[in-house]
């Protein structure tokens, strides 16, 4: 598969391919009054927590 259609198992590894992507372009990543879905517990079938961020979450990266 390439590495561009590669599947990730887990956000650590999407994260950490998406920061080496970002490593020679100019890149940035804005999210507006994001809702995220967080598990209470670490279990399988655990029950989900909203949390509402409220406001502007902006990841840069510029061209080296």
């Amino acid at each position: 598969m390439s590495p561009a259609l590669k599947q990730h198992s887990d956000w650590p590894e999407l994260l950490t391919s998406l920061f080496e992507k970002m490593t020679d372009h100019d890149t940035e990543i804005e999210f507006v009054n994001l809702d995220v879905h967080v598990p209470v517990t670490s279990e399988p079938d655990s029950k989900l927590a909203p949390w509402k961020l409220n406001g502007v979450i902006r990841i840069r990266n510029e061209k080296k």
